[in-house]
């Protein structure tokens, strides 16, 4: 292998040097394009650097949404005349109907103000009878004296005589 001097191990290390600067350079260029790109996809930041072209855009985007009135309908002072005196009959009409619906029935106002009582009356009822049950320490299962298991309706099982299970005979 050939010797290298001084002359030649110092352009070796600022060739390194010069190479490591390229690379950082290229890292921040290729940064700076990924921001870009980001920032031309982002329709936020487009919509805040032109305001005008997302106004635009949005009453193009109404006019071709919204639907075209008929051609039937005219634009004369009969037509809104007709229309005016339909909407004062639909408001009376409505107006009639409201008032028998708010006529007063004490049935009606009775339950309506004693359904949440009553609800409330039952969960509370229900309340209680799960916090009896889950402050006994044994809840019911086991016998206190012996520990072993209590059957619903009878006595503590023998510790020498397993339960038997019996299943019908088939034919």
């Amino acid at each position: 292998m050939p010797k290298l001097n001084a002359s030649s191990s110092a352009e070796i290390a600022e060739i390194q040097q010069r190479m490591a600067q390229i690379r950082r350079e290229m890292h921040k260029d290729v940064q700076g394009a990924v921001r870009g790109a980001q920032s031309l996809t982002d329709w936020r930041n487009l919509l805040a650097n032109h305001p005008w072209a997302g106004l635009g855009i949005a009453m193009g985007l109404g006019y071709l949404i919204v639907p075209r009135r008929k051609a039937g309908s005219g634009s004369g002072d009969a037509s809104a005349a007709d229309a005016l005196f339909e909407a004062k009959q639909a408001l009376a009409a409505v107006a009639a109907s409201e008032s028998a619906k708010t006529r007063f029935r004490p049935v009606g106002f009775a339950f309506r103000m004693l359904t949440p009582v009553l609800f409330r009356a039952a969960q509370n009822y229900a309340l209680n009878k799960l916090e009896q049950w889950l402050a006994n320490p044994h809840l019911g299962m086991y016998d206190s004296d012996s520990g072993r298991r209590v059957e619903p309706g009878g006595s503590a099982f023998a510790e020498t005589e397993p339960p038997t299970v019996r299943f019908p005979e088939r034919r």
